[in-house]
């Protein structure tokens, strides 16, 4: 590439400066922002479950976060290696 072609290609045109100082001008528009919204909070529990033990049985060790299932009133819960 020549000198002059090299400094042609240095020379960005009007509007590349402008599309640039658009997107630069809407970033810093939204960090000025009032901050994130404050979160809805929760509804109660219209129809709660009752929950009572059948039976008791040890599952084995259990690493958090654990998660129940609960599927035609029946409660589930595994060990952490699914047994």
């Amino acid at each position: 590439m020549s000198a002059a072609g090299r400094c042609r290609a240095a020379r960005a045109r009007p509007s590349t400066w402008l599309a640039a100082l658009l997107g630069a001008a809407l970033l810093g528009a939204c960090a000025l922002g009032s901050g994130r919204p404050d979160p809805k909070p929760l509804e109660p529990i219209t129809a709660p479950i009752t929950v009572r033990p059948a039976w008791n049985q040890g599952i084995g060790a259990v690493q958090f976060p654990l998660t129940v299932a609960v599927n035609a009133g029946v409660l589930t819960v595994a060990a952490s290696d699914g047994s």
